[in-house]
């Protein structure tokens, strides 16, 4: 199942560093999910690039790739060139399916058999053990489908890439009393996400809006694990630092007022 990755991994675009080959004539760099995009030589000169769909499949390539590290090599993915398959820890997966051709030795969740719960942007799987995302109580099927695409959306903006995917258990949860969150200790913290939330009015650049889910999971996941203050008083710390990058880059207008 679904690990998280390290929060020093920024922006769903290429990292800042790289790794070397054993040749050493070769380097790798990753985008934000560690998958290896694109190969340079000694003088950084580009030989090779890959790119994959959000599940890991190959839909181009140019050159000739050296290593069997391409999506998500990060993480210890390793791909064999002759069967398609992917190693990931315990288990092999394959790609063109989404799915591991072994169930989960740990029986975590109810399909033993998907990657990362259907979320591969918000996630890796380096051993196919640990769910990093839970699903709290009170989601139907489909409100939980619809969260996950929410969680996939903030994760493709620069400062979601940051935010949901730290060392941390998260369990995102439906409850009242107002969308809030709170840490459960070693690391583990439970958003709940209070629907009635929506039918409020906040102030942006564009008026008065209701917000949307994607805003409202924004926020509190910058409390939970992207450092934002309290919004006592009016403190408007979570909403600049969390939120508005958010919601921004998916098109939406930034909070002007809490």
């Amino acid at each position: 199942m679904c690990s998280t990755l390290r929060r020093q991994r920024t922006a769903p675009t290429e990292r800042s560093g790289f790794r070397a080959l054993s040749s050493g004539a070769k380097s790798d760099h990753s985008d934000y999910l560690g998958t290896f995009t694109r190969q340079t030589n000694s003088t950084q000169s580009t030989t090779a690039t890959r790119t994959y769909d959000a599940f890991g499949l190959l839909v181009s390539s140019t050159g000739t790739p050296q290593g069997p590290f391409g999506f998500v090599g990060g993480s210890g993915y390793q791909e064999d060139a002759d069967s398609g398959l992917k190693l990931l820890g315990h288990r092999y997966y394959d790609a063109s399916t989404g799915r591991f051709l072994t169930r989960d030795p740990v029986k975590d969740g109810r399909n033993w058999y998907g990657y990362c719960e259907n979320g591969p942007t918000i996630g890796v799987d380096a051993n196919g053990l640990v769910v990093h995302i839970h699903r709290g109580s009170g989601w139907t099927d489909a409100e939980w489908q619809e969260i996950k695409h929410q969680l996939n959306r903030i994760a493709q903006t620069k400062r979601g890439g940051e935010l949901t995917l730290p060392e941390a258990d998260v369990t995102v949860q439906k409850g009242g009393g107002g969308s809030h969150e709170h840490s459960d200790g070693d690391g583990h913290y439970t958003i709940v996400i209070d629907p009635e939330d929506k039918n409020k009015k906040i102030d942006t650049t564009k008026g008065k809006i209701h917000p949307t889910t994607v805003r409202i999971l924004a926020h509190e996941f910058g409390h939970a694990v992207g450092g934002g203050r309290n919004d006592n008083d009016g403190n408007m710390d979570n909403i600049n630092k969390n939120e508005n990058p958010i919601v921004t880059a998916l098109g939406e207008p930034a909070r002007t007022k809490y």
